[in-house]
């Protein structure tokens, strides 16, 4: 699920949703999540689409940024330029041990904090759909 994933990665419940286009029966939305200190998260999913859509993570910021396996890093002078992004190895990121350990015994211990998270955003986008206006989590 692309929320939990986004909840993962950044660790923070988002302080703001807003879903348009939201259709569970074609499991298709459009959502922008709103997070502290200015982070702004758009997801889309199109699952009926016939066109390929693009996809992947995108991460911008006023210093830099990633997309499609490229960082992009803006120097003092305000010159952007990009450099492909170095990956490091996954298994020994802790970030994604609650991953890796899906494929492998023992199941991850995940916080019942970051379950009641993910409901809420999902709580919230629920919301946001029928009312079309911004929800707060």
């Amino acid at each position: 699920d692309d929320v939990a994933q986004l909840l993962c990665l950044t660790r923070a419940l988002p302080e703001s949703v807003f879903a348009a286009e939201f259709s569970e029966k074609d499991q298709r939305y459009f959502l922008v999540l709103r997070f502290a200190e200015g982070l702004v998260a758009h997801l889309e999913r199109r699952r009926s689409s016939v066109v390929p859509l693009e996809w992947g993570w995108t991460v911008t910021g006023p210093n830099g940024g990633y997309a499609k396996q490229q960082r992009y890093i803006k120097t003092d002078a305000g010159e952007i330029y990009d450099v492909p992004a170095e990956l490091p190895p996954l298994e020994n990121d802790p970030l994604f041990a609650p991953l890796t350990a899906i494929h492998r015994p023992p199941v991850p211990d995940l916080s019942w904090q970051h379950v009641v998270n993910v409901l809420q955003v999902h709580h919230a986008v629920r919301q946001s759909a029928q009312t079309g206006d911004v929800t707060r989590c």
